[in-house]
């Protein structure tokens, strides 16, 4: 028989609340605050998989990992509620990862995948903290390094294990204080990076409990709050949201002036009630003992205020509950209430019934579209495809079913290009239509689709492989603006490849493949060159182009300068997409290697014998110096020599556009170059 001693220590063994679950969402390595909240439990594994498969091809060894820490139960696993032993066998299995696979490995975006699921998964900037920063320790220098440490808001740089590292802690608070004293000359640069800055703050410095730390939180928000409420968006909410997340984490005795102070600067009679909702929506599942410290945070801020503006507070939570019922509503509400579950009932047995309506509806055109073979029915097909379009718009969630007999209709439709020249309407409603579900959609459910339209374009040989890859990449650009970060995880790194030998086969007017008329040549390169500045666009955290991709990229792409083939207008329209590739490539990833490797490429390109190709290599290499601005300066000595060489040109459009050249290279330079030319 169990004592009382006995059961109160089972207790401890385990802890008692899901402290940890709800705020390993809030931590990320690869993320920012948003995206990391937006991603779901799934995506994470999926992601952390990919990596861990891109390992196990680089090392076999690491295989055994995917049997415990990456197995598919692990989804479910919640370590703040296990046993301390089962706990002790974790912590052996993560140091044996840490040290084994992320100290070899670390700079690698894969390894950067495996780490993220560690951290949301198993808590290891937390449980593991010294382990973690302890495996890449070799890599103190580098900027992921900091970035890691910033996940391990928990460790006390002033132990005597750590102690050197409270320069990089101390670098965090003397950023702040900059911000602090530049924000009135920056108001748009504030209000622009306003999420970025106070998520900042709730990730590394509101739970510090020194004075020092939180003076540096109070003067940031005396110096960035003000220009918020000038500002017409909604972005009060954002701070707010911030400072209501990190309250489990800030100590128990600073809450009362943070948030005091929060208020005074907001305005109390504003969002008084918005933050006492926020609160009580955070705790109002937790137990009453876990709750006592919010409520009593409540009693304590209100006791501050004047009796007229808590009042008014509670006005406006009472008007959230009532402000969408009438009087007479209320009444019906209570005389009637039987006659309104009924009505209820019957418009939701309504929907029910449209909706089978329209699904069948939509069962029938598939048909007919199936049963549609000749060209005479070319216009009525189009009509079909927009008629399912609009039916699976109406139709939102409830259309997924009917997806699978969808997508073969879509890809016999991709095939309309080898028969019709005219057929961007019903493309692009294709493209429109399959996109808009895919968000919808699991990865479970969408891995199959794409590597099916993937092989469809790609590795199935025949005859019109070319033009199949044409919608293909009309398809990608769609979709990328769709999943945006997300399409350079999941999506990009499979196509990189294919594109580079496209671009390859199809640089020059004479190696060009002859089984492909100039106008689709013309229509494949700008495709997969809109493509790939989509997915430079979208790869905010610079995980894409990396070393090895860069190298398999860069050249296939500057050679597309010697390709004249087509018409004047369809050369002029590579070269804008060619201008806007580059742009993107520099802007996601401002290596400085990158930019050298990418800008003698260019320049080798202006010593054409065409006047046509210099010029066009003359507007891309305009476009890399504006865009990489301070950092062109380290090669403006290697750009000179080819400066000079164009300036003594015969073409007029060359000689005009060399002068702005001139002039942007001066402005960086800050003096002029005249005298070396």
């Amino acid at each position: 028989m169990a004592t009382s001693l006995s059961t109160q220590l089972s207790r401890l063994r385990v802890p008692q609340t899901s402290a940890h679950k709800e705020r390993r969402g809030m931590v990320s390595f690869l993320y920012d605050f948003l995206e990391a909240k937006s991603i779901d439990n799934d995506m994470h594994y999926a992601i952390a998989v990919s990596g861990l498969e891109a390992l196990i091809r680089l090392d076999t060894s690491i295989e055994r990992f995917g049997e415990t820490l990456f197995n598919e139960s692990s989804k479910t696993l919640d370590r703040s509620v296990q046993s301390r032993e089962a706990n002790q066998d974790l912590d052996t299995e993560v140091e044996a990862f840490l040290f084994t696979v992320v100290s070899k490995y670390f700079l690698l975006n894969s390894t950067h995948k495996t780490i993220e699921w560690l951290i949301y998964r198993y808590g290891v900037n937390q449980y593991n903290a010294d382990a973690l920063i302890a495996s890449v320790l070799p890599y103190h220098e580098t900027r992921l390094f900091t970035r890691l440490l910033q996940t391990c808001s928990h460790v006390k740089v002033e132990s005597s294990k750590w102690f050197w590292l409270k320069e990089q802690k101390e670098t965090q608070k003397i950023a702040l204080i900059l911000i602090s004293n530049v924000a009135h000359l920056f108001n748009k640069e504030i209000l622009d990076n306003v999420i970025t800055i106070f998520t900042f703050i709730g990730t590394n410095l509101v739970h510090c409990d020194d004075q020092y730390s939180i003076q540096v939180v109070s003067d940031t928000m005396d110096a960035i709050i003000p220009i918020l409420l000038n500002d017409k968006k909604d972005t009060k909410n954002v701070v707010i949201n911030v400072f209501i997340d990190s309250l489990p984490d800030i100590p128990a005795h600073r809450r009362l002036n943070l948030f005091g102070k929060l208020l005074k600067i907001l305005g109390e009679r504003e969002h008084l009630a918005l933050i006492f909702m926020r609160v009580i929506e955070k705790i109002y599942n937790k137990s009453k003992s876990e709750k006592e410290p919010f409520l009593n945070l409540i009693v304590a801020l209100s006791a501050q205020i004047d009796i007229n503006i808590q009042i008014d507070s509670l006005n406006q939570i009472m008007d959230v509950f009532t402000n969408e019922f009438t009087e007479g509503e209320r009444v019906l509400s209570i005389t009637d209430e039987n006659m309104s579950d009924i009505d209820r009932r019957l418009i939701a047995q309504r929907r029910n019934e449209v909706n089978q309506t329209v699904m069948s509806l939509i069962q029938k055109i598939i048909s007919l579209v199936k049963g549609m073979d000749s060209k005479i029915s070319i216009n009525f097909k189009a009509s079909c495809i927009l008629c399912l379009t609009q039916l699976m718009i109406y139709l939102g969630n409830n259309a997924i079913p009917v997806i699978p007999s969808y997508i073969p209709i879509i890809l016999d439709n991709f095939e309309v290009r080898v028969e019709l020249g005219e057929i961007d309407k019903l493309e692009k409603s294709c493209n429109e239509t399959f996109c808009a579900f895919i968000p919808k959609m699991t990865e479970v459910t969408f891995r199959p689709l794409f590597y099916k339209l993937h092989d469809w374009a790609i590795r199935e040989k025949n005859g019109e492989l070319y033009y199949r890859m044409i919608s293909f990449y009309k398809f990608l650009q769609s979709l990328a603006d769709r999943l945006k970060s997300l399409f350079c995880v999941f999506i990009a790194p499979s196509i990189i490849n294919n594109c580079s030998q496209m671009l390859s086969l199809f640089h020059s007017n004479n190696e060009s493949d002859l089984t492909l008329d100039p106008k689709s040549c013309h229509l494949l390169i700008t495709s997969i060159l809109s493509t790939l500045s989509k997915c430079f666009l979208h790869d905010i955290n610079a995980t894409l182009l990396n070393k090895e991709r860069m190298q398999t990229l860069a050249k296939p792409i500057i050679n597309q300068l010697s390709n004249t083939l087509g018409t004047d207008e369809d050369y002029g329209e590579r070269v804008e997409s060619l201008c806007l590739c580059t742009q993107y490539m520099i802007e996601s990833n401002r290596d400085e290697l990158i930019i050298k490797d990418l800008n003698y490429q260019i320049l080798l390109k202006t010593r054409e014998t065409s006047s046509d190709i210099r010029l066009g290599a003359l507007r891309v290499l305009h476009r890399l110096i504006l865009v990489s601005g301070e950092d062109y300066l380290p090669i403006i000595p290697e750009t000179i020599p080819f400066i000079s060489e164009l300036s003594e040109d015969d073409s007029i459009a060359i000689e005009t556009l060399i002068k702005t050249v001139v002039t942007d290279l001066e402005q960086i330079l800050g003096e002029p170059i005249t005298k070396y030319l």
